[in-house]
């Protein structure tokens, strides 16, 4: 049975908390990591290249290995409104976390990986035009709405920032505790650190060839070894890009205002743009 939902957000390092969790012998992890199976079909309005589990009993099946399920699913975040009662009708005594991130942290760091997998060769103010990229950078990066109805729908929710938790032993031990697993070392975390950034050489190449389909067939007939090693050559070690990340202030004000007002444990205006 499925006890703990780590329902966001994207790119707030709960990919890395997946590996490090999955890994200690006391949680069940699915494979793959994400299923998006409660907020399956309104998610399916993206342009990722994921696979989807509909039914219940592959759901179940997904979870692998030994302690308490865990189902990492960020898209539960944004899709609150479709994924509460439908959690809560199977699991009606499920434990909730959510992992957030400074906003505009959050959305740079999303196009970068939309970059880097070649989803995207514009800059993030004219991907902004786009719909369907408006909503993974700015909606992904608006949380009140989202905290207030877990909170109300479920009785233990454990709300975190990204920032904490990746640079505090405490954070990361008192989400132990609401896991009610023994406390894991903190150092874990950033040795996994899971899902970093790298560089095309070029984004308009990468692109390309994500929209060929040519980099999962050739990853579906290439050899790991080889295949790994033609994608390197591909990447450089070269700097994140320069984003006027002043511009999308603007998307997130309004929210980061509430968040102080109603979460101010959290601390996310602390955090902003900082």
């Amino acid at each position: 049975m499925t006890e703990v939902f780590f329902v966001g957000a994207p790119k707030c390092g709960t990919s890395t908390l997946y590996d490090v969790l999955s890994n200690s012998g006391y949680v069940r992890c699915q494979v793959p990591k994400e299923t998006h199976f409660f907020s399956y079909p309104e998610v399916k309005n993206t342009y990722y290249k994921v696979p989807f589990i509909t039914s219940y009993s592959d759901y179940e099946k997904a979870f692998v290995g030994n302690g308490i399920s865990a189902d990492f699913s960020p898209s539960y975040l944004r899709y609150h409104k479709f994924a509460i009662p439908r959690i809560k009708k199977k699991y009606k005594n499920a434990k909730i976390v959510a992992v957030l991130r400074e906003p505009v942290a959050r959305a740079v760091s999303h196009y970068l990986m939309d970059v880097s997998l070649g989803y995207q060769s514009e800059s993030i103010e004219n991907a902004l035009n786009d719909d369907l990229y408006y909503a993974e950078y700015i909606e992904n990066s608006i949380y009140f709405e989202a905290l207030c109805e877990f909170e109300r729908s479920f009785k233990e929710v454990h709300f975190v920032t990204y920032e904490e938790l990746f640079s505090s032993p405490d954070a990361f031990h008192a989400l132990c505790r609401f896991l009610e697993i023994p406390s894991l070392r903190f150092e874990l975390l950033s040795q996994q650190a899971s899902n970093r950034f790298r560089k095309p050489r070029s984004a308009t190449v990468i692109h390309f060839l994500r929209n060929m389909n040519a980099l999962a067939y050739g990853k579906k007939i290439t050899p790991p070894c080889i295949y790994e090693r033609v994608k390197s050559l591909a990447y450089s070690r070269g700097k994140k890009p320069k984003i006027a990340v002043e511009s999308l202030d603007k998307y997130f004000e309004k929210d980061i205002e509430i968040l102080k007002k109603d979460y101010p444990h959290l601390g996310i205006d602390r955090w902003w743009r900082d």
